[in-house]
């Protein structure tokens, strides 16, 4: 009897031991799966994840931002030289010269009409939300205003879609009325019939250049205000030389904030949704006010104050005083009117990031917590299977004995 006890004892203590046993092997195997899951880089630490994913981004950002501001500044120059072009022609055909135009709001109508061509010819086959070219010449010279006032044309999309130019409606913003009826263009509710060139940053440094070639002398004018509406832009400016190489004016092309908004959309990510940025940098910080923005979606950012630039080991903080942005930044080959360089910027932002920490710590604790109690759960299933022949020999064995 004694030895049947003795065996009773061996066996509970066998199965506590298997128990055991599948579960150090259960520990080693979720050890095992986490050590590859590691070196494969999923387990990475979530600071180089998001290191990563912000390298890609910024790479497709800048690449596509480069391509279109390069885009533009070609078409610029090539209309430029077209209008050059156009205005010695018709200059020659009237037999005047080109400060014969001031005080004569007819001929610069018909001017405005015939170099009307090369302007919706370079909109619709442009990245850009409206186009403009100005002449250093204005109709009524009596005007209290006349030193900042030029003759030119001003065209604009209206009711900007993100579909292709084609479908686009184009109005005239500014422009001689005669000029826009002439070529059947509806008037802009803010219509004048000239440019104020005191609106336009960097338009007196345009027409005293001395430029030989237009690529000269083009810059990017900072984002300002449109005269009497809600919209800011961004104006590519490129001076317009005649056949002696005097700087009659200049021509562009306009990026507007909705066109920006609506070119360059958030792209989603496990770590929130990231923002775009084309904005002027100045040291350590970013002028939000001098910046155009994609789409923020539910991102507080807005186009207001300033970015501080706060480098760190996997990526930049960008904090604004009341809200933090994780991102990077790289300068473009180009600066604004006054000088200061611009950066494409890519941010998601650090409440987003943070969330995403948290959330993937849980899940990685919560999930190693329930496979370890299924491992559990099948070592005690696995050892009681193994110990019961053991328990009916034993208990077949004692059934024979108190039959004896």
């Amino acid at each position: 009897r004694n030895a049947i006890q003795n065996s009773y004892a061996a066996s509970r203590s066998m199965a506590v031991r298997l128990v055991l046993y599948w579960f150090i092997m259960a520990l080693l195997l979720v050890a095992a799966i986490l050590s590859i899951l590691m070196a494969t880089g999923v387990l990475s630490h979530p600071a180089r994840q998001l290191a990563g994913a912000l390298d890609i981004q910024q790479r497709n950002t800048y690449a596509a931002l480069d391509a279109q501001m390069d885009d533009l500044t070609a078409h610029g120059v090539a209309m430029s030289e077209k209008l050059g072009r156009e205005l010695d022609a018709f200059l020659a055909a009237k037999g005047i010269p080109f400060d014969a135009l001031n005080d004569d709001p007819g001929t610069i109508a018909e001017l405005e009409k015939r170099l009307y061509a090369p302007l919706s010819s370079t909109l619709s086959a442009t990245s850009c939300s409206g186009i403009f070219f100005c002449l250093n010449v204005t109709a009524n010279t009596s005007l209290p205003d006349a030193g900042a006032l030029r003759a030119g044309l001003y065209l604009r999309y209206s009711g900007l879609q993100p579909t292709v130019a084609s479908e686009q409606d184009v109005i005239c913003f500014r422009g001689a009325a005669e000029a826009s009826r002439g070529l059947q263009l509806q008037m802009h509710n803010r219509w004048n019939p000239e440019l104020n060139t005191a609106l336009i940053p960097g338009s007196e440094r345009l027409l005293s250049s001395q430029a030989s070639r237009p690529a000269e002398g083009s810059l990017w004018a900072k984002r300002t205000e449109l005269l009497d509406t809600w919209e800011y832009v961004t104006l590519l400016c490129v001076p317009i030389l005649d056949g002696s190489g005097t700087v009659r004016g200049f021509c562009g092309m306009e990026i507007s904030d909705l066109y920006f908004s609506l070119s360059h959309d958030t792209v989603s990510s496990t770590y929130g949704n990231m923002l775009t940025l084309l904005a002027p940098i100045d040291g350590d910080k970013l002028d939000l006010s001098g910046a155009m923005l994609g789409a923020t979606n539910d991102s507080r950012l807005t186009a207001e104050g300033t970015l501080h630039i706060k480098p760190g080991k996997y990526y930049t903080v960008y904090p604004d005083g009341q809200e933090a942005y994780l991102g990077r930044h790289r300068l473009l080959d180009a600066v604004t009117s006054d000088g200061v360089p611009l950066a494409v910027v890519t941010l998601v932002t650090a409440n987003a990031f943070r969330s995403y920490e948290r959330n993937s710590r849980i899940a990685w604790f919560l999930g190693s917590v329930f496979f370890l109690l299924a491992m559990l759960v099948a070592a005690t299933v696995l050892s009681r299977r193994f110990v019961k022949p053991i328990n009916e020999s034993l208990a077949a064995v004692r059934g024979g004995t108190t039959e004896v």
